[in-house]
């Protein structure tokens, strides 16, 4: 035979390529300062390319982990027991640097995932931009969402999604919101002290409240024009933490003002008692009962 047809497999070898490369990386705790850290300059921080999400998985978690079905090179197993599983792939055509930004911001303050214990690593790629090789990392590395192990992957769990506005208030909550739901009672981080100051306001306090969590905080759009919201107390300056801030927000509200709570957001609103149906109420004390159905609750004025 003197003539045949080779076709080459320019998504394959770039695959391959890619896995190898990243596989050389390091994993680094998925902070904004992390970021910044390792995508320095402003080509750098312009370039497109892939990047992995990688969970810390501790001993006690790995105790109810599915086995690891996938390559034993993208594992590592850590000398105290725990292990690192690789959980989302993703693509970016534009910056990214600005992708894992938000990806950063997006995971802070959410129970179930602990400060360090996701990881990234990121790899730019200047040629190629019109391939697609993200599914193909996605099957590569496990990042599939299961239900049945909470150690799953991320992919198609909602993960990254974003809360839109007032006409999505009763939007249906993600399977990845549902795992690691928000925290108010997470420690507050300096700029919430900051922006409880000098706020006229009880509208742009909230607003302030807003700007200082990585979730939304906002009035429900039916009660955002009340009289109440326009009132300018004298509060305290700072809050310990996010439930702190609702407390303080809500105690000058009063009436029949609440702080509802799902995995995803709060929203200030108006709900008389009446017409509660017995929603579960988030105390301090009371901890966190949003890990199973309703999957809301409502903070009262203190």
């Amino acid at each position: 035979m003197a003539f045949g047809t080779f076709v080459f497999d320019m998504r394959g070898a770039l695959w391959q390529q890619v896995v190898a490369e990243l596989r050389g990386l390091d994993w680094r705790p998925l902070t904004q300062a992390n970021v910044d850290d390792a995508i320095q300059g402003d080509e750098a921080r312009a370039a497109q390319g892939v990047y992995v999400l990688a969970r810390l998985l501790d001993p006690a978690l790995l105790a109810v982990a599915a086995p690891w079905a996938g390559d034993p090179d993208d594992v590592t197993d850590n000398p105290d027991g725990s292990q690192i599983r690789p959980v989302y792939v993703g693509q970016s055509q534009s910056s990214l640097h600005e992708r894992l930004s938000r990806h950063a911001d997006f995971i802070d303050e959410r129970n179930g995932l602990a400060p360090g214990q996701v990881l990234f690593k990121a790899l730019s790629i200047p040629t190629f931009s019109s391939v697609s090789i993200e599914s193909i990392l996605a099957g590569h590395f496990m990042t599939a969402w299961n239900d049945a192990d909470p150690t799953s992957g991320w992919r198609l769990s909602g993960f990254g999604s974003n809360d839109t506005g007032g006409r999505r208030d009763q939007q249906e909550i993600s399977n990845f919101d549902l795992r690691f739901p928000i925290n108010p009672f997470a420690a507050a981080p300096r700029s919430l002290a900051l922006a409880m100051r000098r706020i006229p306001t009880i509208q742009q306090r909230v607003r302030a409240l807003r700007r200082s969590c990585p979730y939304t905080v906002r009035v429900a759009s039916r009660v955002s024009g009340d009289p109440a919201l326009q009132a300018r107390p004298n509060l305290p300056a700072v809050a310990a933490d996010v439930f702190d801030g609702c407390e303080i927000i809500l105690d000058a509200l009063g009436g029949d003002w609440v702080a509802e709570v799902s995995p995803v957001r709060i929203v200030f609103n108006r709900i008389p008692p009446a017409d509660r149906g017995g929603m579960p109420v988030l105390t301090r004390a009371g901890g966190w009962p949003l890990a199973h159905p309703p999957w809301s609750g409502i903070i009262l004025p203190p």
